[in-house]
């Protein structure tokens, strides 16, 4: 193959695969590819480390008429489920990675509460079945969707030494019409290291073929 001929493949060769490997690189760290990654747990995007997300209300004792409540909520981290669970004074509420759909909070009168409690029989398993009872429970009218809007978050960076996110908000306001929390604080538990963030993956891989490019570049014949 004639020098200049060997060249422009090389060239096309590399700007080919470096193409295809940041397009792959893009759409696996924006979640393009979630839907099919989702039973597989794909592993955090590059430079980053899984941690667990949490958050926690505080002041709900000046609203001892009312429970807040978090629906959908789950704390698996394999198949996504669909449950509830009580906030507490104070109390840490973890959510897990697959929630079958988007954590909201919401706010009834805790005699209401307790009555339809009583009544309450969760479904058996979670991963399968579709709880009917809670869907009733969450489009009733006495249930107040809480102006507030969690963001569980469950990766932080390698180079982090946290091990956990942690959200904590205040009861601003919890009636029959309006639940309205305000966030305080939000941060990683842990002090981040000392030292820069490693480039991306996609980064690191294009910079390896640029410098394999110019070396067989560099071991063709001139002329």
């Amino acid at each position: 193959m004639h020098v200049r001929d060997a060249r422009t493949a090389l060239r096309r060769a590399a700007l080919i695969a470096a193409t295809a490997l940041a397009f792959t690189f893009t759409l696996a760290s924006s979640g393009a590819w979630a839907p099919t990654l989702a039973r597989a747990d794909a592993p955090p995007p590059a430079g980053k480390k899984r941690v667990g997300y949490g958050f926690v209300v505080e002041n709900l004792a000046a609203f001892p008429d009312h429970v807040l409540l978090i629906y959908p909520w789950s704390l698996s981290n394999g198949a996504p489920t669909r449950e509830y669970t009580q906030i507490e004074e104070g109390v840490r509420v973890g959510v897990g990675r697959r929630v079958s759909g988007t954590p909201k909070v919401h706010a009834m009168r805790r005699a209401a509460y307790e009555e339809w409690k009583q009544g309450y029989t969760p479904v058996a398993d979670h991963f399968d079945e579709d709880d009917a009872a809670l869907e009733a429970l969450f489009a009733r009218e006495d249930v107040v969707e809480c102006s507030v809007s969690l963001n569980p978050r469950h990766t932080v960076s390698r180079l982090s030494s946290a091990d956990k996110v942690e959200d904590r908000f205040r009861a601003e306001r919890i009636d029959d019409e309006r639940c309205t929390l305000s966030l305080v604080s939000s941060s990683p538990s842990g002090r981040c290291s000392i030292g820069q963030e490693a480039p991306p993956l996609s980064a690191l891989a294009i910079a390896g073929l640029a410098l394999l490019l110019r070396r067989r570049r560099d071991e063709l014949p001139q002329g």
